[in-house]
């Protein structure tokens, strides 16, 4: 459930970046303070200088010697009563490297405790591997807090941790190094796709596609880090609502963040930098053929790790010569250092897993076979934020057009005219976004019909949220909630040219933020209200 959970929070924020720029790995949704206090670290200054430096602790006597505690459990790992030797592992194990030698003595040279000593050797080398991995998440928040501080005195600890072979350490520390300096190292923001990241996640699909999706979720320049925390986020969701409004979210905040944290020490840390979501065959109550391939930065040996050890929510299977891994909730396939195929179990039971990986393997270009999804994975060579395919024919619509048989003849025969549908969204320096929607459909007068009908409802809408807003008085003109949308709205222009339909929309700056908080806060409240509370 935290890979899960995490998965979500992980989209939930990134969609509400309004300054397109997003976070340079999965931590920085964490505010760093936080992130330390749930991890029981100290912020003073000497603190964070010692995080920063990853100085490991000791619990060895200032004589060196072993307490009369360890001594006594060593002996007793040649007891007759697995609860005693049981017990005599955990203070081993517990105790950590001041151990190690003694251990590796009697596992070399005493017949009677070999075997317990081996096994404590392997627990010390697990738990080396998590404590290491923990160190590193505790040395980026503190690298984190010392450039929000400002304090310049830790620059050259900083300095050193920027050498560090962990990237996401090592990114950091060079992010904080451009703020202390007040510089920006890099230049111009790294556009994923114009950048030499391939298309060969993409190109592997089958040509069968009915919807290709990607999103560009890009890497931050050092010194020019993302706005959005939980944080943040959380506390845009308040200001949405009236003064007067009472809203328990402090728990619902530190939910968030102790989920996102488990999901990173669990799982491993990540960058995300491009995700593609595609789609095969029909949608409806039987499932789906949903598959979403996240490119980037990840740390591949802790999540196979993680994976591979929790043979009680996750078994593996060998498919086209891969190694798929399977749980109630998804199905994961680590397609190389950068990539990650995520299955969704009921929503991609229609998937062709099979056919993909034969294809990705063989590094084929089976999307091209399709004429009009090869001219759309074109484009994606090209920088873009949002790009997006549907072709509108019945194995994707039949559950919509079922819906639409008690609908007016003419929204349904406008509907089922439409052949494909596709998305734009597009972001400027100062984090205005543009969408647009064009619908291609079979006769203009299908076009002009639904423009007219979807023209119609937006306005209709447009009245009914200033009647509501006008409810609260001067109070109602002053909630972002309803500005906002209100705003949002209004820049809605609809047309129909031949058979095309154009939706064209401008949301503002923290727009986006602004509407996802809404919904995000309406699904809280709805959550509260079916648990009684």
């Amino acid at each position: 459930m935290a890979l899960i959970s995490g998965l979500m929070f992980l989209v939930l924020t990134l969609s509400t970046s309004s300054s397109g720029e997003f976070p340079s790995d999965v931590l920085t949704l964490i505010d760093p303070e936080a992130g330390l206090e749930l991890l029981g670290r100290k912020t003073s200054e000497a603190d964070l200088a010692g995080l920063i430096d990853a100085r490991p602790s000791t619990r060895a006597a200032a004589d060196g010697k072993l307490s009369r505690v360890l001594q006594n459990a060593i002996q007793n790992l040649a007891s007759s009563s697995e609860k005693v030797r049981e017990s005599s592992r955990k203070k081993l194990v517990d105790a950590g490297a001041i151990v190690r030698e003694r251990i590796e003595e009697i596992a070399a040279n005493d017949a009677r405790r070999s075997g317990e000593a081996k096994k404590i050797l392997q627990a010390l080398d697990d738990t080396r591997a998590s404590g290491a991995h923990e160190t590193d998440i505790a040395r980026i928040f503190a690298i984190r807090v010392a450039a929000k501080k400002k304090l310049s005195a830790l620059v050259p600890n900083i300095e050193k941790a920027a050498e560090s072979d962990n990237p996401f350490v090592s990114h950091a520390a060079k992010d904080a190094l451009a703020r202390l300096r007040k510089k920006t190292a890099g230049g111009t923001k790294t556009v994923v796709v114009g950048s030499g990241i391939g298309l060969r996640d993409v190109r592997a699909l089958p040509a069968s596609a009915n919807v290709l999706a990607a999103i560009d979720v890009g890497t931050t320049v050092p010194g020019k880090g993302a706005a959005v925390t939980i944080g943040s986020f959380f506390e845009s969701m308040t200001k949405q609502l009236p003064p007067a409004a009472e809203v328990e979210i402090e728990g619902e905040l530190q939910t968030a963040r102790t989920t996102l944290l488990d999901f990173v020490k669990s799982y491993g840390n990540m960058r995300p930098e491009r995700i593609v979501v595609s789609n095969f065959g029909d949608v409806g109550p039987t499932g789906g053929g949903l598959g979403i391939v996240v490119h980037g930065r990840y740390q591949p040996e802790i999540l196979r790790n993680t994976l591979t050890a929790n043979d009680v929510l996750w078994r593996t299977t060998e498919v086209a010569g891969s190694t798929v891994y399977n749980s109630a909730f998804l199905r994961l396939v680590m397609l190389n250092d950068s990539s990650v195929l995520i299955l969704p179990i009921m929503a991609s039971n229609k998937f062709p897993l099979a056919r993909f990986l034969e294809n990705y393997n063989d590094r084929a270009d089976a999307v091209s076979r399709s004429e009009r999804l090869a001219l759309f994975v074109k484009t994606l060579e090209q920088p873009f934020r949002v790009r997006g395919l549907a072709i509108t024919g019945e194995k994707l619509m039949k559950q919509i057009w079922a819906e639409l048989d008690s609908s007016p003849a003419d929204i349904s025969t406008s509907v089922k005219g439409m052949r494909e549908l596709e998305l734009t969204l597009s972001q400027d320096g100062e984090g205005k976004s543009a969408i647009r929607l064009e619908g291609q459909f079979d006769s203009k007068e299908s076009s002009s019909k639904l423009a007219e009908i979807v023209d119609g409802n937006i306005k209709t809408a447009i009245v009914e949220l200033e009647e509501v807003a006008a409810q609260f008085g001067d109070l109602g003109t002053s909630i972002p909630m309803f500005t906002t949308m209100i705003t949002v709205m209004k820049t809605i222009k609809v047309s129909a040219e031949g058979k095309r339909g154009i939706f064209r929309m401008e949301v503002p700056p923290m727009g986006l933020e602004t509407v996802m908080s809404s919904m995000f806060m309406g699904f809280g409240t709805t959550r509260r209200a079916a648990a009684g509370g």
